[in-house]
């Protein structure tokens, strides 16, 4: 039985085989290309009778980004019902007869400009009772709160980045604009360039043990 950790570990590996095929200038943080940050479901988990929507976190070099998306079950389950909605999530509603137990999996395609598609596969548990993910309680650049989807305009070229989340088993960053020091440190700095200027967008994703996953987005500007 594969647990929502072994779901997490599983898809950490793809993704880190997959950064080894990049420049060696890139780092994992750096959104250089157009890339599927996240997958969660809300709520956390799906209770018989009741229902779930998944949402993917798209970004790239231009922000954040929507496309054609796919949504479909990686296997034959009963009891089962997937709408995508207009804003490209997908709304998953679950029978009463629904067992629970470990879940199922939703395979997620993203249609690119170029002809190439980006992949990724969420793993949906089933449960006596919904649980939440976990909470952002702040984001923090330099000291100053952020809100989700705000936008800030750096006083520097090297600011101060926190997150504060609960429960919090990683931490990923990543931007467009800048270079990100530790990007799996929940306490970093984000440096740039003394030449670059602009717009970028700023991403934080928390996930838990259990498989709950957030985000924390924002614009940032440097002048």
């Amino acid at each position: 039985m594969r647990t929502p950790w072994m779901h997490q570990l599983a898809l950490g590996v793809s993704l880190a085989l997959g950064m080894l095929a990049c420049s060696e200038l890139s780092t994992p943080a750096d959104l250089d290309r157009e890339q599927i940050l996240a997958v969660r479901a809300t709520p956390r988990t799906l209770v018989p009778g009741e229902s779930v929507v998944l949402a993917a976190l798209l970004a790239g070099p231009g922000g954040r980004f929507r496309s054609e998306t796919t949504w479909q079950l990686a296997s034959d389950v009963t009891g089962v019902e997937m709408e995508t909605l207009e804003s490209g999530e997908l709304l998953i509603r679950a029978d009463e007869s629904l067992s629970t137990g470990e879940g199922f999996d939703i395979e997620l395609q993203v249609a690119l400009a170029d002809g190439d598609a980006l992949r990724a596969r969420k793993h949906v548990e089933v449960a006596p009772t919904a649980t939440a993910n976990p909470v952002i309680r702040s984001v923090r650049v330099d000291g100053v709160a952020v809100e989700n989807d705000g936008a800030l305009t750096l006083q520097g070229k090297v600011v101060a980045l926190a997150v504060d989340a609960e429960p919090t088993t990683t931490v990923a960053w990543y931007t467009s604009l800048g270079e990100i020091r530790y990007y799996r440190d929940a306490n970093t700095s984000l440096e740039i360039a003394g030449e670059e200027s602009g717009e970028g967008l700023l991403a934080v994703v928390v996930r838990d043990r259990e498989g709950g996953v957030t985000w924390h987005i924002c614009l940032i500007q440097s002048q």
